[in-house]
């Protein structure tokens, strides 16, 4: 579906539907960007094989991805992506 036919359908402006992130729809439909519960900002839980968690090196990092992941997808909307498939710069190749 196109965004003018999500537009006219539920009676939003198009404009408004260009300003949604990739990051919102994405969370929407799957959920948090943390790769391990105890980095999520939304839905927090403690790994349960994790003795010390304020101990834990490989949290900083996992913290680090979900910033990562949020960086990108927060910073790109529809209508980005919109964008990138009328570019002349992407170009899909399926040679087999």
């Amino acid at each position: 579906m196109q965004s003018a036919e999500i537009a006219d359908a539920r009676n939003l402006p198009k404009k408004f539907l260009d300003s949604i992130s990739l990051g919102v729809v994405i969370r929407t439909l799957d959920g948090p960007f943390a790769p391990v519960p105890c980095v999520s900002r939304t839905a927090y839980s403690r790994c349960d094989d994790c003795p010390d968690e304020q101990g834990c090196i490989i949290r900083p990092v996992m913290q680090e991805v979900r910033d990562a992941i949020s960086q990108v997808l927060d910073n790109k909307t529809l209508a980005d992506m919109l964008d990138m498939r009328n570019s002349k710069e992407f170009l899909l190749n399926y040679e087999i």
